[in-house]
């Protein structure tokens, strides 16, 4: 009897430290701190570590503590995003096809360079992404791609391609890249240590998404067939689903049209979009076709486990996506690893693509209109914070957040 009490005391306990947790998760965040952010040049993105938010103001580089958003140091001239950092140093581009390394504890300069094959210009705003590899800089801009030494800032290769998207992904020694034009899309495969590209697949100018070791993307002139490609190999299969005989979002039938491409851990889904709205079709992966390339990838893919979609890839959207809102008939679906989640949300402001943000298992935040609203596990909101500008990036940081936006840094805390 006293051991049954024992354990009913401690059901008890567990319950209330759970409904207290829910209950603090959908209580409506505190704002802790914001800081105003210039409009000229236009608004770097921010990037976090342990303790410190950097940005650029000015064209000057800026640490911030996280805790409170005070000014811990202040360095270079003509600075402009992107930036990164990585293992206590920050990388960022410059005026003249510069890249400059810096201390992120200190502040201080490590090392410049001026990168060469394309001619230069004037403006310091001319990189699209930087990402480090391998301790190899990967830059990329309208003209090319760059690959830097992390540790010295010498220039190891580059290759002029116009308008390349990335990196995607990298698994290995490869990084995935995309490249879309009104007259050829592609994605290829480059060795990141030589810049040497090891493999190209013909594919649609649609977004990509990526899983753990693969790409998926949109076959050129078709509306029911997806490539999965292996980004290691540039190995690829064609899969065939008739999305018209998915399981739609609304209760009429749509006819499948050429549209976006959404793949979670157990399905594929399209956008098609009518006269009148939007529809999300869905089918089991497992149901699909195979029409051409390797059917051992298919099984690799799939497995026992959901596979790990991480992002959809499009330059257009805020930094650290990891899933998609998408409006549909009935309302705004979530699409991310473990699935497809119906809200209670309205409808995004246009047809344009909505991220949302993972805090935890049991609250996502998503960025509409002007507001940020937090989002439970069953789709319903749960509360909803004004914020001043477009929102860029979402970042939890210890229980918190940081929203960066067009025009503002917002901590928000529900402590």
């Amino acid at each position: 009897m006293m051991r049954r009490t024992a354990r009913l005391a401690l059901l008890r306990g567990v319950a209330a430290i759970l409904m207290s947790f829910t209950g603090a998760l959908a209580a409506k965040p505190n704002t802790l701190w914001t800081l105003p952010r210039s409009a000229t040049p236009a608004p770097s993105v921010v990037v976090t570590d342990a303790t410190r938010v950097y940005l650029v103001e000015g064209h000057h580089l800026q640490a911030r503590r996280l805790l409170d958003g005070e000014l811990i140091w202040q360095a270079g001239t003509e600075l402009d995003s992107p930036l990164v950092v990585e293992r206590g140093v920050v990388y960022i581009t410059g005026r003249g096809r510069q890249i400059h390394a810096f201390d992120a504890v200190s502040g201080r300069k490590l090392w410049s360079t001026a990168l060469t094959g394309v001619p230069e210009q004037a403006h310091a705003s001319w990189a699209d992404t930087l990402s480090l590899e391998d301790n190899v800089l990967l830059v990329s801009s309208t003209r090319g791609i760059w690959g830097v030494d992390a540790r010295t800032g010498r220039q190891r290769w580059f290759r002029e391609l116009l308008d390349a998207r990335g990196p995607l992904v990298q698994v290995g020694k490869v990084t995935a890249w995309q490249v879309s034009t009104p007259l050829k899309s592609f994605t290829f495969g480059l060795e990141v240590q030589t810049g040497r590209e090891v493999w190209r697949v013909q594919t649609g100018a649609t977004p990509l998404l990526q899983e753990d070791q693969h790409v998926f993307v949109t076959v050129p002139g078709s509306a029911s067939a997806y490539r999965m490609i292996d980004v290691q190999s540039g190995r690829s299969i064609r899969v065939d689903h008739n999305f018209a005989f998915g399981v739609p979002s609304g209760r009429q039938e749509a006819r499948a049209a050429a549209g976006e491409l959404f793949v979670t851990g157990t399905k594929v889904c399209v956008r098609v979009t009518t006269a009148e709205n939007d529809r999300l079709n869905c089918v089991d992966r497992q149901r699909g076709q195979i029409t051409g390339g390797d059917p051992g990838l298919l099984e690799q893919a799939l497995g026992e486990q959901p596979v790990k979609v991480r992002r959809l890839l499009n330059a257009g959207l805020p930094a650290g996506c990891v899933g998609t809102a998408v409006n549909t008939a009935t309302g705004v679906a979530l699409v991310g690893p473990a699935g497809v989640t119906e809200t209670q949300l309205p409808h995004l402001p246009s047809r344009a693509f909505a991220c949302f943000f993972p805090v935890n298992k049991a609250l996502k935040v998503v960025p509409v209109g002007g507001q940020l609203t937090g989002v439970d596990e069953k789709g319903r909101r749960v509360w909803t914070v004004d914020v001043q500008g477009r929102v860029q990036q979402i970042i939890p940081w210890h229980g918190r957040l940081l929203a960066a936006t067009s025009t503002e840094l917002r901590m928000l805390s529900w402590q």
